[in-house]
């Protein structure tokens, strides 16, 4: 099956997990002459040598000192792994007919091909033996933090729009990156470019068919091997992270062993158990490993550090970030930034700033370049509670300080499996007569209970974990402020995971008109985020007021008012909370989210301002508005407010998918054009 160039025996790769590594064509070389196939020539190519110097595990490897392996070797495995997959897909029969069918009618390098050729056997295996081992080098160093902060330019979204005909507002940082990697190397490759589908690559790693293809059946059982509920990455980086921390319980040859097929929906085994095992140790990995307490500590100092360039440019000058954090990444700056130019800036800003006037600057930058497992922090993990008293006065102390937390608030339930969004089908006969399919969660006993169960990766249920410079009295004065109500607030504004999109956006000249205000409740941050990272995406001019943003001079009410007279459209987060706090504020005349309310509703009568909603946890939470103005602020009758009526507004924004988010979005900024 595979290709017979001459190589050098200096050349075996070897991996702890899938022993040797293959890295000749499965079946098709490149014209480039002995030893130059595809494989070998991308391995060579910078954008897979950068991967040799961004971890895995970001900071696993300070508490699990074996964690220290590399994206690349991730790569490698990932190919391997694909391999196995390739000779299961074409032992499947019809199932490798059906999508060797659709390739044919989808993508021009295929058009002339018989499915049952050895050419087209050859350039099927090597797309997603190459999709395998590309899908990730778009991957940011320490991305938890830096994704946060780092967007890619304008250009790079131009460039891939233009060139496969479709919107990528919507893509995240990694995916534009490694589309747009892979289209510069086959833009300098032409012999490259001659074996190798772009518009399929895409396909396979984003999901995204160019425009004016439509995704027929057949396509999708090729995509789940790529990005799927069990797949080449997943059954590499599951069993591998496990290798070097908490062990495993299973292995990759063993779920591909009892793998029958892949359909339309996902993947169809002949056994529950190898999976089930899969599973349990995906779960625990995020337990235990990824979102451990000495992994996160510094993923969150990271990220407040991060925060913190973005406001002070003389900081992020001396960090060598100036230009990324003021107007983005573009492909360049990309393929030089690895673990080691991030923390080559942070060594240059710790050097510039070895001084106390920035506590918190120079506490992170000794945290993150101190190589020990405790950096003299503790931690606690603590619950918010509805005790009074305010923090005001001990804000800057808690929060510009030397005090840092995490709340989670990129941590939401999840299910470790679900037969409705992405199904796991057994076929057995050992499990009914006929060998039908059935969903996963229904054929392995005890286990079944844990893969419908809503989870979360903290351990504590709405949990907090504050980390604190150590000592029994700070440990003491945490768990006294943790239950004031103020602090929970407080939290949720200042917590640096959870801005990754900007709070303003008016002065980004590529972003689109009006500029959008939105009201909200502080409570429903995180919804928020959700909805600008669409937003942001769709590069739509919008801003929030957070209080952290008021000059200590400036009420928020009269910051409120301040935004609201100078919207070009508003959006409003209808909650419970939110109309709770109108209400409260209408009784008084006083308020923020009354005085935002007030503003509009003068603005919608003299003006036609133009405002939308959007509801926090769907329409049957706020049917029953009270004396909020619904009338005023639609032009409407108050009963015409319903889900037909106002589609966004029947859709919780909680519980929503993002594709349903992103629909929303666009339906809602369409509204405003």
């Amino acid at each position: 099956m595979h290709a017979t160039d001459q190589h050098s025996a200096l050349e075996p790769v070897h991996d702890p997990l899938h022993g040797p590594i293959d890295v000749e064509d499965a079946f098709v070389q490149a014209p480039g002459g002995p030893g130059e196939g595809v494989i070998r020539r991308l391995l060579k190519a910078p954008m897979l040598t950068r991967l040799r110097h961004v971890r895995q595990l970001g900071f696993a490897s300070l508490g699990f000192p074996a964690a220290d392996h590399t994206r690349f070797a991730h790569a490698l495995g990932t190919m391997q792994v694909m391999r196995l997959l390739c000779d299961k897909i074409i032992d499947s029969g019809s199932a490798y007919l059906e999508a060797g069918g659709a390739l044919i009618g989808s993508f021009e390098l295929f058009r002339q091909m018989d499915v049952k050729s050895e050419a087209f056997q050859n350039a099927f295996v090597t797309h997603l033996l190459v999709a395998a081992l590309l899908e990730d080098v778009g991957e940011l160093p320490f991305a938890q933090a830096t994704e946060l902060v780092i967007w890619p330019l304008q250009e790079e979204h131009v460039h891939l729009g233009e060139k496969l005909r479709c919107n990528t507002r919507a893509w995240g940082a990694k995916q534009v990156f490694t589309m747009r990697l892979i289209s510069e190397a086959l833009d300098q490759d032409a012999e490259l470019a001659s074996v190798l589908d772009f518009e399929l690559l895409t396909f396979l790693i984003t999901g995204v068919m160019p425009s004016g293809k439509e995704l027929v059946p057949g396509l999708m059982r090729l995509r789940h091997t790529v990005d799927g509920v069990i797949d080449a990455d997943r059954l590499d980086y599951v069993f591998r992270d496990a290798h070097h921390t908490i062990g495993s319980h299973s292995s990759a040859s063993a779920v591909i062993d009892s793998l029958v097929c892949y359909d339309d929906t996902g993947p169809v085994f002949s056994d529950p158990e190898p999976v089930v095992a899969f599973l349990t140790d995906y779960a625990h990995l995020w337990s235990a490993v990824y979102f451990s307490a000495q992994n996160r500590f510094r993923i969150v100092v990271l990220a407040t550090l991060l925060q913190t360039l973005r406001t002070d440019r003389d900081l992020r000058t001396t960090a060598g970030l100036a230009h990324v954090l003021e107007n983005g990444m573009g492909l360049h700056e990309f393929s030089e930034f690895d673990d080691r130019a991030l923390f080559r800036g942070l060594r240059e800003l710790f050097k510039a700033h070895h001084s106390h006037e920035r506590p918190r600057v120079l506490a992170a930058l000794r945290v993150l370049l101190e190589d020990s497992q405790r950096a003299d922090y503790d931690a606690l993990w603590v619950t918010p509670g509805d005790a009074d008293g305010a923090l005001d006065g001990e804000l800057e102390t808690l929060f510009e300080g030397r005090l840092f937390f995490d709340a989670f608030f990129n941590a939401r339930e999840h299910i470790l499996y679900s037969s409705k969004d992405k199904p796991i089908k057994i076929r057995s006969r050992l499990l009914t007569p006929d060998g039908t399919d059935l969903p996963l969660d229904k054929c392995d006993g005890p286990f079944s209970a844990l893969l419908n169960a809503e989870w979360r990766f903290t351990k504590r249920q709405n949990g907090i974990l504050v980390f604190f410079p150590s000592g029994d009295d700070r440990r003491s004065y945490v768990a006294e402020i943790a239950e004031r109500r103020s602090f929970s607030l407080a939290v949720s504004e200042f917590d640096p995971l959870r801005g990754a999109y900007p709070s303003d956006t008016r002065n980004r000249p590529e972003f689109k008109q009006p500029s959008l205000f939105i009201s909200y409740e502080m409570t429903d941050g995180l919804v928020l985020d959700r909805v600008c990272e669409h937003l942001f995406h769709q590069r739509q001019q919008y801003y929030y007021l957070r209080k952290a943003d008021c000059a200590r001079s400036y009420s928020t009410k009269d910051a409120s008012i301040d935004c609201a007279r100078k919207a070009g459209a508003a959006l409003i987060f209808l909650s419970k909370a939110y109309l709770a706090k109108y209400a409260q504020g209408a009784i008084n005349k006083d308020g923020n989210i009354w005085a935002e309310i007030s503003i509009l509703v003068e603005r919608k009568a003299n003006e036609g301002l133009p405002i939308r909603f959007l509801t926090v946890g769907g329409y049957d939470e706020v049917k029953d508005c009270g004396d909020f103005p619904i009338a005023e602020l639609t032009g409407r009758d108050p009963a015409e407010f319903t889900p037909t009526m106002f589609p966004s507004v029947g859709i919780s924004i909680r519980s929503a998918t993002s594709k349903e988010i992103a629909e929303m979005v666009g339906h809602v900024v369409e509204g405003f054009r």
